[in-house]
């Protein structure tokens, strides 16, 4: 088996979406693209270490820890990408209903 069969297993199991909505308390929207690049993020890892993972059931634990570190760090490439700059942005129509 591997890294593709794996990450096409647990993206069956929606295991990256569940983990996301325990950490954050929800899932929508906002989270798909961390789900996202979770499952880009595992796919460049190192299939070895994926597969022995998988095969020890440790997976499900580096899983939550990749996703706690992309929701709750500043330093995280999901804040980065997505947070940082959504987070001090106005929406146009709330704008317009000030002026």
């Amino acid at each position: 088996m591997g890294i593709q069969d794996i990450v096409n297993i647990i993206a069956k199991e929606k295991m990256v979406e569940k983990i996301i909505r325990n950490v954050a308390g929800c899932y929508n929207d906002d989270f798909q693209d961390c789900a996202q690049d979770i499952y880009l993020d595992i796919l460049s890892k190192d299939e070895n270490k994926i597969v022995e993972m998988y095969d020890n059931n440790q997976l499900r634990f580096f899983v939550t820890r990749m996703v706690t570190n992309n929701i709750l760090s500043k330093n995280s490439p999901y804040y980065m990408k997505y947070k940082k700059y959504t987070k001090n942005s106005i929406n146009i129509d709330d704008l317009n209903n000030k002026i």
